[in-house]
């Protein structure tokens, strides 16, 4: 069956049951190039119709979902429609005599479907005064970066844009964010993490605010690291807020492989490839020796190859190198197997142990140096306001801005959906959890409250985690820590210039 776009302008809701009707008569069906070619130029259908009309029938034919699920998807989506394909019509930013429409881009992550469910709550709460229209992007980060500066270039940016923290200072300097420190009151600052905050702010000036955060934690298997084993050993789990340090925490390592010598006492979590984990992962340990990566100017030279720097590393390679641990070269997930005791991961991987039946104990990371430099990883996706000549009024942007960053509208059901950490206090406070969910929360808050480093806000974050993810894999594999880290913060000042 072809669907004729050209349709569309005549009639929406007719299209919208033709579309329909070709979910129900092809949900068994594997699409073929023909029926797929419609959905491929998504700007045309955009166009047309509007974001979040593209994205219900994309889901619709793409996934392939059944009649029920189907009909459920378009009557979601049925009083926005009509507002929107008026609001096409017209060519303009205002309905006349009716409600201003606001764009809004995301990235289609895990907590995709909760990000479409508080739009249309918005849009139910806004009737006759705004509408938030909204687009998913893509679900590779990669992807969405292209699509921005494809959008700016040809002025299509939204209203309301949705980006990856690390991203915030070079959005900022490539004239894409505009600050919205006006937008959030002295309260409402305060109740947000301090790292979220940090995140968002380039030069003293805030540009983004996110919904929730992301954290690193110590986390241990409960049916290894037994009440009796550390009686026998005569360790001690860190009291709360604490964590032990480097030494202590090889110490219980090497006790653990004593016990257990078929087991492994510490799994990573993920490889050692060239991917965000080793920068998000391994640069806790610099900061914890009271090491940044790079200068206040934003160079790794001196910085990155310092005295400390290499410590640090030094340190990682001896441990990542050695029987106690795993790289996941060898074991995709040893802690998921029940295999190793110990795993450094992040809060994303909680609710996946749990579901494989691991009993989980969580502790803050292991710090290298000073009690008073620990340090976790912190930072993640974020909202900002686009500085693109066709902004929508401010004032309504706005409105859609502070929605997203509600703690009863959006932060408590986003992070139920995604298992994040809520990036606003009253948001934590507002989730019902049980006791050891709330324990377990309560240590990635406290530890971002308290010491949550962001990645380096630099307008060429990009060049920096590349190269930096690829010392950490050369450093996992044995190579001269002194001699890798050299180079890369050459590497990293090299492109840096190049690109000034």
């Amino acid at each position: 069956m072809t669907i004729d776009i050209s349709q569309v302008k005549l009639s929406g809701l007719e299209f919208f049951a033709e579309a329909l009707q070709y979910c129900n008569t092809n949900s068994d069906n594997v699409l073929d190039a023909e029926d797929s070619a419609l959905f491929e130029d998504s700007s045309r259908v955009s166009e047309i119709i509007g974001g979040g009309t593209e994205s219900v029938l994309y889901n619709c034919v793409q996934e392939r979902l059944s009649e029920e699920r189907a009909r459920e998807e378009v009557v979601h989506l049925s009083s926005a429609l009509q507002e929107t394909l008026d609001w096409f019509k017209t060519d303009g930013k205002q309905i006349p005599d009716g409600p201003y429409v606001v764009t809004v881009w995301s990235h289609k992550g895990a907590e995709f479907e909760t990000t479409r469910q508080v739009i249309d709550a918005f849009n139910q709460a806004h009737q006759g005064d705004v509408i938030a229209s909204l687009k998913f992007i893509s679900e590779s980060g990669t992807e969405y970066h292209d699509a921005v500066y494809q959008g700016k270039q040809a002025g299509t940016l939204p209203d309301v844009l949705d980006l990856d923290g690390p991203l915030v200072s070079e959005y900022v300097d490539s004239d894409i964010l505009q600050p919205i420190g006006d937008l959030v009151s002295p309260r409402m600052r305060e109740d947000f993490l301090p790292s979220i905050i940090d995140q968002g702010t380039v030069r003293g000036e805030l540009y983004a605010l996110g919904a929730f955060d992301s954290g690193l934690a110590l986390m241990y298997n409960k049916a290894i690291v037994t009440p009796e084993f550390l009686a026998t050993n005569g360790i001690s789990l860190p009291s709360k807020g604490e964590a032990w340090n480097w030494n202590e925490f090889v110490g219980v390592l090497q006790a653990v492989q004593a016990a257990n010598p078929d087991g492994t006492a510490v799994s990573f979590n993920y490889g050692w490839d060239a991917g965000e984990w080793p920068t998000y992962a391994v640069l806790p340990m610099l900061w914890s020796m009271g090491q940044d990566a790079l200068s206040p100017e934003g160079l790794a030279t001196g910085y990155l190859d310092s005295p400390k720097a290499i410590e640090a590393l030094t340190k990682f390679q001896r441990l990542i190198t050695s029987p106690l641990s795993t790289t996941e070269a060898n074991n995709s997930d040893a802690f998921a197997a029940g295999e190793a005791a110990f795993t450094w991961g992040g809060h994303w991987m909680v609710s996946s142990y749990q579901e494989k039946g691991i009993d989980i104990g969580i502790m803050p990371l292991p710090y290298m140096g000073n009690p008073d430099d620990r340090a976790t990883g912190a930072g993640t996706w974020c909202w900002g306001l686009t500085d693109a000549p066709e902004t929508t009024d401010r004032q309504y942007a706005a409105q859609v801005f502070d929605w997203l960053l509600s703690s009863k509208e959006t932060v408590a059901p986003m992070v139920e959906a995604n298992h994040a950490i809520p990036a606003r206090q009253s948001a934590l406070e507002q989730q019902d959890l049980d006791p050891s969910q709330r324990a377990i929360q309560d240590v990635f808050f406290n530890q971002l409250q308290e010491y949550g480093h962001v990645r380096p806000r630099t307008p060429y974050y990009s060049i920096f985690t590349r190269n930096f993810a690829e010392a950490i894999q050369q450093i996992a594999t044995g190579a001269d820590v002194a001699t890798v880290l050299k180079a890369a913060a050459a590497n990293i000042d090299a492109e840096i210039a190049a690109q000034e």
